[in-house]
């Protein structure tokens, strides 16, 4: 299970005393907001539902993201 987590604080809450990790989806590639959680922090329900809240608060605040609009290219070169 992965969470998004921004703060630094919430990060190293969950590493240090947790064992969670940093997520890297491809070897070398972190994404720097999120971490994997380790299976005894997800077989703990309690302890569980505690991050996963204050994930969703963090989710929240993010301003949503502004949908690009996609510009088509001319496939067709002119000639000279």
């Amino acid at each position: 299970m992965k969470l998004r987590k921004s703060p630094e604080a919430m990060r190293v809450g969950l590493i240090q005393p947790h064992g969670a990790k940093p997520f890297a989806p491809v070897a070398g590639r972190v994404m720097k907001e999120y971490v994997a959680l380790p299976e005894s922090m997800i077989r703990d329900s309690q302890r569980l539902s505690s991050w996963v809240a204050k994930a969703l608060v963090y989710g929240e605040s993010l301003v949503p993201k502004t949908k690009r609009t996609h510009t088509t290219k001319s496939k067709a070169k002119k000639k000279k």
